[in-house]
């Protein structure tokens, strides 16, 4: 985030002459009363950088302006709470404190994402869990569709007695009606077990921002880390300290 600082221009329906301050999000505001900063305080006087891991850097933006840190004329300086600043051949006193209190709610706030590694981890594992039960259980179902049909056909083998054939065409419907109720169980099991995996998931992959919570979608979480590094709805700057 840029703020842009410097005085109020002067109009003829104002008298100007307030602290001026200018965000990146094009937001302007004025601290103190009119006429309370002096001419040589430049209407661009100087930008302050305010980067995400929090420190700030000072920048002189034109070499006729005048910018002091503790007493020392400077051009670029990185800068603290504590240092005084101080504007054009009159020292100025600026109030970065004020300034940075003005401004906070625009000033984008570091989240750490480390934890959603675990969170994405989770997910997949669990899923290919999932995915494995299903095809063991289609496995089985396989086997048992293969049983009943070769039941049916033994009965069919010319010199088969008649008791026996009864038996197998009983073992087949039984076999039928075993792999109807496994495959009806199973299934409901399994799209249960994804729904709530899938409605766990979009609760804890999120931004970390408790104001903002947006789910982050299937994004895996490597590609998060290194292609995402903000949020884009509240502006959340992404942290990760593994």
């Amino acid at each position: 985030m840029e703020i842009i600082i410097g005085r109020e221009s002067t109009s003829p329906l104002s008298i100007g002459g307030r602290l001026h301050i200018l965000t990146s999000n094009k937001k302007d505001y004025y601290l103190g009363l009119e006429g309370s900063v002096p001419k040589s305080v430049s209407r661009q006087h100087c930008k302050i950088i305010i980067k995400t891991d929090g420190s700030m850097e000072l920048i002189n933006l034109k070499p006729t302006n005048i910018t002091y840190i503790n007493g020392i004329e400077v051009i670029r300086k990185t800068i603290s709470k504590s240092d005084r600043i101080e504007l054009g051949g009159g020292h100025f006193v600026l109030d970065l404190n004020s300034v940075l209190d003005t401004v906070k709610t625009e000033i984008p706030q570091s989240y750490d994402i480390s934890h959603l590694k675990a969170v994405w981890e989770k997910y997949q594992q669990t899923k290919i869990e999932i995915q494995v039960k299903q095809s063991k259980s289609a496995a089985v179902q396989s086997v048992t569709g293969l049983l009943s049909m070769a039941s049916i056909a033994c009965g069919f083998v010319p010199g088969v007695p008649d008791i026996i054939r009864g038996v197998l065409y009983g073992i087949a419907i039984i076999l039928a009606v075993v792999f109807f109720i496994y495959r009806m169980r199973h299934a409901g099991e399994n799209v249960l077990q994804l729904k709530e995996l899938d409605d766990q998931f979009h609760k804890d992959y999120v931004c970390p921002n408790p104001d903002c919570g947006r789910f982050l979608g299937v994004t895996p979480y490597d590609d998060l880390k290194k292609q995402t590094k903000s949020c884009p709805v509240c502006k959340a700057v992404y942290e990760v300290k593994e």
